[in-house]
């Protein structure tokens, strides 16, 4: 996948390569995915060299359900907030 289609300012969804095999539709339907454990959402902060450089929501709290443990993030909105971009493979991103 080119990263041309990928802008500043866009949300998007880190999709790990043994979900992907495991989702092979996962572009199709990027919902089947939407709440998994080792997805990620963050916002686009660059896009350079061949990667997408995504900040990444962070957490800020936990919650404490019935069955599981429930993560709760805080959302960057702009791609300009004070922290660190991580570079990703644009194949492993989907737009939200």
């Amino acid at each position: 996948m080119s990263t041309y289609i990928f802008k500043k300012g866009m949300r998007v969804k880190y999709i790990p390569p043994h979900l992907l095999l495991s989702f092979i539709d996962v572009m199709i339907d990027p919902l089947k995915v939407r709440y998994h454990k080792d997805c990620r959402t963050g916002v686009v902060s660059r896009v350079y060299g061949g990667f997408v450089y995504v900040k990444y929501d962070p957490v800020i709290g936990t919650f404490k359900g019935p069955e599981n443990e429930v993560k709760i993030y805080s959302e960057f909105k702009t791609g300009d907030e004070p922290c660190y971009a991580q570079a990703t493979k644009p194949e492993e991103l989907v737009i939200l």
